[in-house]
């Protein structure tokens, strides 16, 4: 395989903006130095800004998100599918986690980045997860309903066994809708099949018992107490607070002709509250040291290439740029329990996005890349 030179700007590794040229083999980061010279025959990009991994969008719906209507038959939810995925990989975006998706479509879909599913949620009957239902009449659902413990435990297991590689679990909407025994029940079986859990969580109740049982992420957050945080931080569980999506849903809750065409669009007050929340969040979570990834969370009405809305709105609640940044590298990976994403390091995947701007610039000014590598291969 002919080698990749990436010559002439700086490199973001660990967090550190230095001068360093990269070589891409077979895949993977073979080289990073000062001063690399090119073999005869190798292809070499001349880096005018910087060079860091590829983005990571750690919450995302993709048989979902997209302005569009939604299809109606399951070839076209296939066909938006892997659409999303073309537009995320060109955003920048060369890994995904998927934490809920019509049952099969982001198992089955091609191309894009690289991709770690959870299938359907697992939920309560009636639960978080099931509002929409009405969209899809006549396709595969969003999600699967389980009631007591066995039966939470054998929803985790389907999952498992049609392929998922991470399970999504909803404690709750705007009440709590899950037992802690039912909870730990499905965290238990996930953990014993060796997959992770990534829990929604938004209310106090639920985030307590989304500590209790041992989830490895808790989504959203925004009802979180400082204590709560503190927990998270010392138990290692990652924080994906998806705090775009919320402050663009007050914005289009306020609109006149309310307009956002979303799944399920509450008043406006109520996003004022969310999205208020959020920011004590943020800031506590900082302050406590929990590990914070950067998710889109994109859904019906909302576009599923939507990673640079998020960092910023991570930077405008106190995040550095480089923090922000992080998140959506290295915090995504360790949302996923794969720390050798989301880093620029030899041997590391090739997954590498280019940047004519700084790091400052690519935050506020939501640039996009210039070059995106996946697995060493250039996809723009």
């Amino acid at each position: 395989m002919t080698d990749t030179y990436l010559l002439g700007g700086h490199a973001l590794i660990d967090g550190t903006l230095a001068r360093a040229d990269i070589r891409l083999r077979e895949g993977l980061v073979a080289e990073i130095g000062p001063a690399l010279r090119p073999a005869a025959g190798a292809l070499v990009l001349e880096v005018t800004g910087f060079t860091m991994p590829g983005l990571i969008d750690a919450h995302t719906h993709i048989s979902w998100a997209g302005t569009a209507p939604m299809p109606r038959t399951l070839e076209g939810v296939r066909a938006r599918a892997e659409h999303n995925l073309r537009r995320m990989q060109r955003a920048g975006v060369t890994t995904i986690r998927d934490v809920g998706s019509l049952d099969g479509v982001a198992l089955d879909a091609s191309g894009g980045p690289g991709r770690h599913a959870a299938n359907q949620i697992v939920c309560a009957v009636g639960g978080h997860g099931t509002e929409a239902a009405e969209q899809w009449r006549g396709l595969p659902s969003l999600a699967m309903e389980a009631s007591g413990p066995q039966g939470f435990r054998a929803a985790v297991r389907a999952q498992v066994e049609r392929g998922a590689g991470l399970i999504k679990l909803t404690l709750n909407a705007a009440d709590l809708e899950v037992t802690p025994q039912e909870a730990r029940a499905a965290v238990n079986e996930a953990h014993r099949l060796g997959r992770r859990v990534a829990c929604h969580a938004s209310v106090p109740e639920a985030i307590d018992i989304a500590i209790d049982v041992g989830v490895d992420t808790i989504e959203h957050g925004n009802g979180a107490t400082p204590a709560q945080l503190d927990r998270m931080a010392r138990a290692g569980i990652v924080l994906v607070p998806t705090v775009w999506i919320f402050q663009r849903s007050l914005a289009l809750a306020r609109r006149a002709d309310g307009g956002s065409g979303a799944a399920w669009p509450p008043p406006a007050e109520i996003w004022q509250a969310r999205v208020d929340a959020h920011r004590d969040v943020i800031r506590h979570a900082v302050a406590s040291g929990t590990r914070v990834a950067a998710g889109t969370d994109a859904i019906q009405g909302f576009p599923p290439d939507a990673l640079a809305d998020e960092i910023l709105a991570l930077h405008a609640l106190g995040l550095d740029p480089i923090d922000a940044l992080h998140a959506a590298t290295a915090g995504g990976a360790a949302a996923l329990g794969m720390p050798e994403l989301g880093r620029l390091g030899e041997g590391a995947p090739a997954d590498v996005v280019v940047f004519d701007g700084a790091p400052d610039d690519v935050v506020t000014r939501r640039e996009r890349p210039v070059a995106v590598f996946q697995r060493g291969r250039r996809v723009r």
